[in-house]
């Protein structure tokens, strides 16, 4: 377990591990991003949870063992929902932006894709899914660069 933008505490005990905000890190106020891995032969479940004194939230995942080869990922259609509001101006849209790049390289050659941007309108790369071709990437990211 790591994560790119805060310093971290762990504690270990069995499979559960409890993550906390390293006391030296001054900035809670930005989204926390913790990048884990799960592998093993058989299916994994993950339960993520989270509570203060307002309350708290948890997520559950089930995370199939199963490897797979790309010609056997059945393609999916992917919209890319972005906030490019005021709010979201600064480094939260540069990190979007960072992310964004990295999906739209990382889609499986039968996917398609399109991004839909908000603020105050709504606007759009393209009015359905296109096809994952070299063509289609580059003005994905021309249109991602432009946010």
């Amino acid at each position: 377990m790591r994560s790119p933008s805060h310093q971290l505490k762990l504690e270990h005990s069995g499979q559960i591990v409890r993550i906390q905000l390293a006391p030296e890190d001054t900035i809670p106020n930005k989204d926390l991003i913790l990048r884990y891995q799960v592998s093993g032969k058989e299916t994994q479940s993950t339960v993520l949870t989270q509570a203060d004194d307002r309350g708290g939230h948890f997520a559950i995942y089930l995370i199939p063992a199963l490897e797979y080869s790309t010609d056997e990922i059945i393609p999916k259609d992917v919209v890319f929902l972005v906030d490019t509001s005021g709010s979201q101006s600064g480094d939260p849209l540069w990190k979007c932006q960072e992310l964004m790049r990295r999906f739209i390289n990382g889609l499986n050659p039968n996917d398609t894709f399109t991004i839909i941007d908000f603020s105050y309108r709504v606007r759009q790369l393209s009015p359905k899914p296109l096809p994952n071709t070299p063509e289609n990437r580059t003005q994905a990211l021309a249109y991602i660069n432009n946010l």
